[in-house]
């Protein structure tokens, strides 16, 4: 059983604001307090609309599951790691050596 109220990708409304947004993220401290982050549906002004974090106590579910997680996570089996290819760039020669520093002390 969850120790949350809500589901990742429940669309949720802060009562106290009346702003409603997708739950994207739980949080919980170690007072036992409980926290969610908001993203907004909507664009403002053709932008964006930062994210917000409300406490569980005062958000209602609208809808269950309005995204669903399927569609986020990277669950194939012959999915490629994000990223690519990187070399070892290793110690440049002008960079000198700590041991010698720490060695003076």
């Amino acid at each position: 059983m969850s120790i949350f109220k809500f589901n990742l990708g429940d669309e949720l409304k802060d009562l106290i604001s009346g702003f409603i947004g997708v739950a994207s993220g739980r949080i919980q401290w170690i007072n036992g307090c409980k926290r969610y982050v908001l993203d907004s549906t909507k664009l403002k002004d053709g932008g964006l609309i930062d994210p917000v974090t409300v406490d569980e106590q005062q958000l209602v579910l609208v809808k269950a599951l309005k995204v669903d997680l399927g569609q986020v996570k990277n669950d194939a089996p012959d999915a490629k790691p994000p990223g690519g290819p990187r070399k070892n760039p290793g110690r440049s020669r002008s960079t000198p050596a700590r041991s010698r520093s720490i060695a003076r002390r």
